[in-house]
């Protein structure tokens, strides 16, 4: 698993978590990269993809199976993403969809995975959106903003279906686990909310301080962070606060996720096979640039938060995130394999050094022929004929550079086709129509 962190230095920071917690586990820093132009306000995670959103107007996609930057677009609203998130359908292994939220407070709808591509923009709020949540199911989405509003939004019509007027600003939601119930956070106070038939007020969550962060563990237990650096554990179905504040950073949190990942209790060890009932790795970053995992153990009358391992950053900490791997269906595993293949095989052509059944290379040597073009002819040469294996056709496929098929004079000299009526001649200037045409050149898909 991966821990994904974003800093006011416009920097990205990623940990490795190890398989197993234990008490002498430590975080490892895999990489860093400055994606940003300004400070990186939100992140999210889906798959193998993590996609942040900076005061730069602009959302940065990254690979992090690869640890590249595949590159960014432009906020399609005005002003800086504020709020950002992937869904990822049960059993896929690769997010659909992403929702962007902006200052300006609409909502963007985007194609995620394969594409990035702007789907739908929609309006509703006034100020800048706080908080982005997506259902499981992917049907609808919800959101808070500065205007004192929460907004539920329909996305298979593209349009908000409800809105509600809060008594304050609204600073963080998140969906539970299942999707039932979800949690709203206004200044120090905490409301669980059911939806569907029984839609209401399920539970008050009071705090002495205001909550920065939260994070389910469950649809039982949730997490919330305040601005102290506490970490407060709650018994969401009785509305109780499980164990006293444990303080875990010196500065306010910035972030909180849980993994499902399991660690030792306080007391057990890898020789003894005692283990307590529900246990899990919690992480947590704090505005003063550090990042702690936890060890989270709850018996029945006793909960337990200890400390796992602990890496300073440098950096002034706005977001976290979880990478988590994803458990694919065997027919996902195979659409998957197939992908893979075809973006492989696909990269392999663009470079001319594809070896496969079904690819043709641009070079004499190496050319597999095709059963069209199974016949072998003679090309005139100054030194005289000789027989060569058929080139592939041109007029058909064109020239691949840096995945643009090329159909201009210089391209084709430089990789000549087979004589007849749609043949070039070696140092002859091409005579096929569309040759002096640059509008006929399309790109690979």
């Amino acid at each position: 698993m991966t821990l994904v962190a974003g800093c006011y230095e416009r920097f990205i920071f990623t940990f490795e978590l190890p398989k197993t917690s234990s008490k002498d586990q430590h975080l490892q820093k895999s990489f860093s990269y400055p994606g940003h132009q300004g400070a990186v306000k939100c992140i999210a995670s889906g798959g193998a993809f993590i996609v942040s959103g900076g005061a730069d107007d602009q959302l940065h996609i990254y690979d992090i199976q690869s640890q590249k930057d595949l590159g960014f677009v432009l906020n399609p609203g005005e002003g800086p993403i504020s709020a950002v998130a992937l869904y990822v359908p049960a059993g896929a292994a690769a997010p659909t969809h992403l929702l962007s939220g902006g200052v300006d407070g609409t909502l963007a709808v985007w194609s995620a995975g394969r594409s990035w591509d702007c789907l739908k923009v929609m309006s509703g709020h006034r100020k800048e959106i706080t908080s982005l949540a997506i259902h499981p199911s992917g049907k609808l989405a919800l959101t808070t903003s500065r205007d004192s509003t929460l907004r539920i939004w329909d996305l298979i019509k593209g349009r908000c279906s409800y809105h509600h007027v809060l008594d304050s600003v609204a600073d963080v939601v998140a969906f539970s686990p299942s999707g039932v119930l979800y949690a709203l956070v206004v200044g120090s106070q905490v409301t669980i909310h059911k939806i569907g038939q029984e839609a209401g007020l399920s539970g008050e969550l009071p705090h002495s301080r205001r909550v920065m962060c939260m994070a389910w563990a469950n649809d039982d237990i949730l997490l919330t962070g305040t601005e102290a650096g506490s970490i407060h554990s709650w018994d969401v179905p009785t509305s109780t606060q499980t164990c006293e504040e444990i303080k875990v950073h010196q500065t306010r949190l910035r972030g909180l996720t849980v993994t499902s990942q399991e660690c030792l209790g306080p007391e057990a060890s890898q020789d003894t096979e005692t283990e307590v009932q529900a246990h899990f790795t919690v992480a947590s970053a704090a505005s003063d640039g550090t990042v702690k995992t936890w060890c989270f153990s709850s018996e029945p009358g006793q909960v337990t938060l200890q400390p796992l391992s602990e890496l300073a950053t440098g950096a002034r900490l706005t977001c976290l995130t979880l990478v988590t791997p994803v458990a694919l269906s065997e027919q996902a595993i195979v659409q998957h394999k197939r992908a893979k293949a075809k973006q492989a095989k696909l990269a392999a052509v663009q470079k001319g050094k594809a070896k496969t059944k079904d690819t043709l290379l641009p070079h004499a040597a190496d050319v597999k022929v095709s059963k069209k073009l199974s016949q072998r002819t003679k090309l005139a040469t100054d030194k005289g004929s000789k027989l060569v294996p058929a080139q592939p056709d041109l007029k058909r496929i064109g020239v691949v550079a840096n995945g643009v098929v090329d159909f201009t004079d210089a391209a084709v000299k430089a990789h000549p086709g087979p004589t007849g009526a749609n043949s070039v001649q070696l140092g002859k200037k091409s005579t096929r129509p569309h040759a002096k045409s640059s509008k006929r050149r399309r790109a690979v898909m």
